[in-house]
């Protein structure tokens, strides 16, 4: 949740920065240039007002904080680009719905990259910040790893050579217990029991080793 959150205002940093950065390429960056709806005079910085919500917005229906059980947000950038054309579409509805024809037309085809890119950046800043976290033993998934011997020793040592998937074992089953997987598989302080022989013992560990995760 608190990944989701730092998502979230990130994005809303990075549109605010499109939009300051479209102003400063579109009518430089000591311009005072103002936008003329009707007779109304609103500063283009004021525009932030408009596109924060609306980029938030369009990346939620992208599903762009749909990060997944582990936070890895699979296609996030493909998400990102189209949410980025969905935010074209609603620009150009509201140009002539709005009847703000004299919104420079520099401005509009300069904020979206940059809302786009910005973005992008962001999403890796908080997935540094995922993995310095999983470094210290926090944002993981408890699992109990149930399986065959040979499957199961082969997972439990690429979860031991990459911690920054956020899944910690806390209990493994396996046909035979312990002396049927191997020792170079076995995670230092985790039980081992069989799988077979005691499934309801597994299941029930669920709750007493406080594991969000069953891997088989």
């Amino acid at each position: 949740h608190k990944h989701v959150q730092m998502l979230a205002l990130l994005d809303a940093l990075a549109a605010a920065a499109a939009t300051l950065a479209s102003k400063a390429l579109a009518f430089g960056m000591g311009s005072s240039a103002d936008l003329h709806v009707r007779s109304v005079h609103v500063p283009y910085v004021a525009f932030i007002l408009v596109s924060v919500p609306t980029w938030l917005a369009l990346l939620a229906t992208s599903r762009c904080y749909d990060a997944g059980p582990f936070g890895t947000g699979n296609g996030e950038a493909r998400r990102v680009v189209s949410a980025g054309a969905h935010f074209v579409a609603v620009m150009a509805v509201a140009y002539y719905l709005l009847h703000i024809q004299n919104l420079g037309r520099a401005f509009l085809a300069a904020i979206v990259p940059f809302a786009i890119g910005f973005t992008l950046l962001g999403r890796l800043l908080a997935r540094y910040q995922l993995r310095l976290q999983r470094a210290r033993g926090h944002a993981t998934r408890r699992a109990i790893v149930m399986g065959l011997p040979r499957n199961t020793g082969l997972l439990l040592e690429h979860l031991a050579a990459h911690p920054y998937d956020g899944i910690a074992p806390v209990l493994v089953a396996v046909p035979g217990g312990e002396d049927e997987l191997p020792a170079t598989s076995r995670p230092a302080g985790v039980p081992v029991t069989d799988a077979l022989d005691d499934v309801q013992a597994v299941l029930r560990a669920l709750t007493t080793t406080g594991a969000d995760l069953l891997i088989v």
